[in-house]
């Protein structure tokens, strides 16, 4: 189970998205790539502390997964998982 809720990921992109726009605003190359660097650090840690699964047969996705992609369903897995990269970086302020 995740340490993290939906709220966790939209509190720290709200705080992240107000610390980039500072960046922004002090037209600094230097405090934008920290702050890049750092949203992109926080995008990872969430990730990983959220792996992917699948919702058919409800295994993680790991090296055990099937090399062709079926799940023991005989069906394509489908992978799920509860935090989204794109939606948060997008939150942050970045485009994915």
């Amino acid at each position: 189970m995740s340490r993290y809720t939906k709220e966790h990921y939209e509190d720290v992109a709200k705080a992240l998205k107000e610390n980039r726009a500072w960046a922004i605003q002090m037209d600094s190359a230097h405090a934008r790539g920290v702050m890049a660097s750092t949203i992109g650090t926080f995008a990872d840690l969430f990730a990983a502390d959220a792996p992917e699964w699948c919702g058919r047969c409800e295994s993680w996705k790991s090296g055990y997964a099937s090399p062709e992609g079926y799940c023991c369903l005989g069906r394509p897995h489908a992978w799920k998982s509860k935090f989204n990269r794109e939606q948060f970086l997008a939150a942050c302020g970045l485009e994915s």
